[in-house]
């Protein structure tokens, strides 16, 4: 009994660790069962694991709807306002995802209010609609969200046009801040040059760009290596952005033959630099190819433990025993 239990333990400290950051983190998710893959799809981001206590908010002033009605809304009254502040924080902290829990009632309100087709139900449960205590779990794509506005009525691209006001647009993204020109608004402008070195997608394509720059350079150290190292150097450089893109469909790809192509992609572009490392040397020390098998081993263990936190965000969104409210 007692090595179960430290079993169970050790699983729980390795769950929590994996999933640090992650939306786990919110005390929502843990009181409401969800529908992991319908957040998802909604969030627009690839992977489970990238949903995070950052990028999803808990906007309970979406409850709020239910005190105003289109037209009032639309004329900015106090409901309105008050949305415009996390309409505001979603554009400028690149916000994929909000979540909430309505009553029939506030659904109806929320619905005719931002549009039928921008909220949806995410809840499962033993509810057909995964309600609790009268309340259904629903989320927004603030994103989509501003797009629509930004072509909507005129009352629709004004509206968004003042509550998106002083927006900062450092972090801001392309299609967000492109609604927000498109209806005029005034935004708190940075450098283009600041918002490219910002832009967590840059930053990660940079990180794994400068990692294959470098990989090559030790090769000329090498005993045994006959080679040329303008060769290594280019395969690693030219595999880099088909890698990274490849490891992403592999394990977020919306079918399976993305999630096939994505597999040879990444076996091809990952091994293509060790395999002309291989072909061009004699007699390598035994160091060097222990050097080399752990470089594959811990680029293989990073994405197994990419995975795993996939997989534990979705098993806590569905079917863990949820909190009391």
């Amino acid at each position: 009994m007692k090595k179960t239990r430290r079993i169970d333990r050790r699983q729980s400290l390795t769950e929590k660790a994996l999933t640090l950051g992650s939306v786990l983190d919110l005390p929502f998710v843990h009181e409401h069962a969800l529908d992991a893959q319908k957040v998802l799809d909604i969030s627009g981001l690839n992977r489970l694991g990238d949903l995070s206590a950052k990028n999803v908010a808990v906007v309970d002033t979406l409850r709020t709807l239910i005190y105003s009605t289109p037209e009032s809304f639309f004329d900015l009254d106090d409901v309105a306002v008050a949305l415009g502040t996390s309409l505001r924080q979603a554009a400028s902290a690149r916000h994929a995802v909000w979540l909430s829990a309505l009553t029939p009632e506030e659904l109806r309100a929320a619905m005719s209010i931002l549009g039928e087709d921008l909220i949806e139900r995410v809840g499962v449960g033993e509810d057909a609609d995964g309600s609790r205590d009268g309340r259904i779990p629903v989320a927004v794509s603030p994103l989509h969200l501003m797009e629509r506005w930004s072509q909507g009525s005129p009352k629709q691209q004004q509206a968004l046009k003042e509550l998106l006001h002083g927006a900062d647009t450092l972090i801001m993204q392309r299609r967000a801040l492109a609604a927000a020109r498109r209806v005029g608004t005034r935004l708190i402008e940075r450098n283009r040059i600041r918002r490219i070195l910002y832009n967590p997608k840059v930053v990660a394509y940079l990180i794994v760009f400068i990692y294959s720059s470098l990989r090559a350079l030790p090769v000329i150290l090498v005993p045994g290596f006959h080679g040329k190292v303008w060769i290594l150097w280019s395969i690693d450089i030219t595999t880099a952005i088909p890698y990274t893109w490849g490891i992403i469909e592999m394990f977020a790809g919306r079918t399976i033959l993305r999630r096939m192509v994505g597999l040879v992609i990444t076996i091809v572009t990952f091994m293509s630099p060790y395999v002309y490392f291989w072909m061009n040397g004699r007699g390598y020390p035994l160091w060097v190819n222990i050097v080399v098998g752990l470089l594959i081993v811990g680029a293989i263990a990073v994405e197994f433990l990419r995975w795993c936190r996939d997989r534990y965000v979705d098993y806590r969104f569905s079917h863990l025993p949820k909190q009391p409210a």
